[in-house]
């Protein structure tokens, strides 16, 4: 690195050093959105909801979208996740579901509805 270019470093170290104590302003600021997550679906795999035990974001005898890859819903550990009522992704326990596979044409337009 030349002498210039390790000048203009150290002074930009500085000036981060102040502004993390509060001593400075920042130039510039930057936001960074992150991307939408991609949804991993499994294919065909939809959850009716048994009983919703009081869950804020589930309905009894209601279809969900299951979340997850089949190796996924073998391991789960007795969970399954779902996307919810509100439109969140959110892992409830499997006894209050019962797994259904769907045809996929079936599937492609509950995904449309959903």
């Amino acid at each position: 690195m030349n002498k210039r270019d390790f000048e203009r470093l150290a002074k930009s170290a500085a000036q981060g050093g102040e502004i993390l104590r509060g001593e400075r302003a920042p130039s510039r600021q930057f936001t960074r959105t992150a991307p939408a997550r991609r949804l991993n679906p499994a294919s065909g795999v939809w959850a009716l909801c048994l009983a919703d035990h009081d869950e804020p974001h589930l309905t009894t005898r209601r279809l969900y979208q299951v979340i997850a890859d089949r190796a996924e819903l073998e391991t789960s550990g007795g969970s399954v996740r779902i996307v919810n009522d509100v439109g969140k992704i959110f892992r409830y326990p499997a006894e209050l579901f019962a797994l259904i596979s769907l045809p996929n044409d079936v599937t492609r337009t509950l995904r449309k509805i959903a």
